[in-house]
């Protein structure tokens, strides 16, 4: 395994290979980490100097933009939004604590039968659309939050599916960070009820899979949107959306095969994950697409308590936040099957449900209350009783006085930028927000 490549691959940019690492390799991880964060405070170091002292012109204006867009604190517009960005670095990466047969997203998942083999179009479709229906709910629900219309207002638009993503819901955007550490943690640990655990021997021992963890990795420069990765894609993509009047939606199979940075969210959990989103609705899974090494290492209880602890045990990427005290009521919405008209019009027009295959909101209704559906939840979701409903009222999720309370006061009065230095470098000149 080469760290020092300049192509930024490991292994000669063998993608169709699984390959076999050993406890040294892992060292050597851990130390392309360090270095990447020195690489990441020297480009900020630069942005900074700049920006002090503004000189140049043509290439040298480009450079110094790019670096900036690398370095953190500017507000770049995204197909389906702007963001604010947190530090870049040259790799992108994805951990798995075993050797999956296939590594897709939560919601991909879900769209295979317990064969392995993918449902039809039609059951896809109904499984997105109930899920869409979810996350409109997370939406209403974490809107009456003092921090997010401020969010929204002073800084960024907010990306709520991918933080849907990241406080559990189901979609088809697979998580990468662009930190090895982060990826050798979900790696090497186990999620316990509301909490992470090293692994066990008897974890470890349970099969011939669990013996093994993955990861995932690719160069910064093959499929990260704001390098210029995966150029075709995104030229064909930007061309079918020419003629739109409206944003566009991230996990509609338009805009697969790129990754995306979050930026910073309201909520902390996406950017103490350096966390990036890969859209892949119309990705068989990544394993087998071209664009990942796979690097396979042996589980030992002693590297798992190392990462354990070299993570605080979890707390540098899952923090202690306000929102964590809404987990009850976020889990009640991860597997409703109680929907409003609303939740159901925003599923179907403003997250573009397939036209296709339910060419009315009307026929969609009926179908998503049918026998039909209630027998696909059942198989795909392990429910003995599948039944949605969707009638004109709300769904109320009831959060007390003094938890709204709590919530609000650990965000409020907080520095939005705080996670990036204070600062904004850079901003569209269209972009008229007020920070």
């Amino acid at each position: 395994m080469n760290i020092h490549d300049e192509s930024g691959w490991l292994f000669e940019a063998d993608t169709k290979n699984t390959h076999d690492i050993t406890p040294q390799d892992l060292q050597l991880l851990l130390k392309l980490a360090e270095e990447e964060d020195r690489w990441a405070e020297n480009v900020k170091q630069e942005v900074e100097y700049h920006d002090a002292h503004p000189h140049g012109s043509g290439i040298e204006i480009l450079f110094n933009d790019l670096r900036v867009m690398n370095g953190e604190g500017a507000i770049v517009q995204f197909p389906f939004g702007y963001i604010c960005t947190f530090r870049s670095k040259r790799h992108l990466f994805r951990g798995e604590p075993q050797d999956y047969d296939f590594s897709e997203a939560s919601l991909s998942r879900r769209c295979r039968k317990s064969s392995g083999k993918k449902r039809s179009q039609r059951e896809i479709e109904l499984l997105h659309i109930i899920a869409n229906m979810r996350v409109a709910q997370f939406r209403k629900f974490i809107w009456q939050f003092d921090i997010i219309p401020q969010w929204e207002g002073k800084l960024s638009e907010v990306n709520y599916k991918a933080l849907a993503q990241h406080y559990g819901f189901e979609t088809f955007l697979l998580d990468l960070t662009n930190d090895i550490r982060n990826a050798l943690f979900f790696a090497t640990c186990k999620w316990e009820k509301d909490h992470f655990e090293p692994l066990t021997q008897k974890d470890i021992c349970q099969s011939e899979r669990s013996r093994y963890g993955v990861i995932y990795h690719t160069p910064d420069w093959k499929i990260d949107f704001m390098n210029g990765g995966n150029l075709l894609k995104l030229h064909s993509s930007f061309e079918k959306e020419r003629d739109r009047k409206r944003p566009s939606i991230i996990d509609t199979g338009l805009w697969d095969g790129v990754a995306y940075q979050i930026g910073l969210q309201p909520f902390y959990r996406c950017h103490t994950q350096s966390g990036y989103v890969y859209p892949m609705k119309t990705i068989e899974d990544i394993r087998h697409n071209g664009e990942f090494e796979r690097l396979r290492f042996p589980q030992t209880v002693e590297f798992s308590n190392y990462i354990f602890q070299m993570m605080e045990e979890g707390k540098k990427i899952y923090p202690e936040e306000g929102i964590t005290k809404a987990m009850g009521v976020l889990e009640q919405m991860r597997g409703t099957l109680k929907f409003s008209e609303d939740d159901l019009l925003w599923a179907y027009e403003y997250d573009e449900g397939d036209k296709k295959e339910f060419p009315s909101i009307d026929q969609l209704r009926d179908v998503l209350q049918s026998e039909e559906t209630a027998r696909l939840i059942e198989d795909a979701y392990g429910v003995a009783d599948g039944q949605i409903t969707v009638s004109e009222n709300e769904v109320e999720y009831h959060l007390s006085e003094n938890a709204m309370n709590e919530i609000n006061a650990s965000y409020n009065d907080k520095s939005f930028l705080a996670p990036i230095g204070g600062k904004i470098y850079m901003k569209p000149s269209s972009f008229d927000k007020n920070y």
